[in-house]
């Protein structure tokens, strides 16, 4: 009857760069504990290198954003 679009209409780029986040916070937790951070360590290490890797991403997220600064 009406055209309404999807309640995610615009967030897939976002979604995208969002998963790409993730992928290298892993692989950045997976190298350090290969290269001898224990098993027990590497969930708090994971967390702390998104924590500081999310300072670097959050303009990228801001600007992906539907309204946000490209579509300006």
């Amino acid at each position: 009857m009406f055209d309404v679009p999807s309640p995610t209409f615009g967030f897939g780029r976002v979604a995208i760069a969002f998963w790409g986040y993730v992928a290298v916070v892993l692989a950045i937790t997976v190298v350090l504990h290969e290269l001898g951070v224990p098993s027990d360590v590497a969930v708090f290490v994971f967390i702390g290198v998104g924590t500081l890797l999310f300072p670097v991403f959050l303009p990228l997220f801001r600007q992906l954003m539907p309204g946000g600064q490209s579509e300006g």
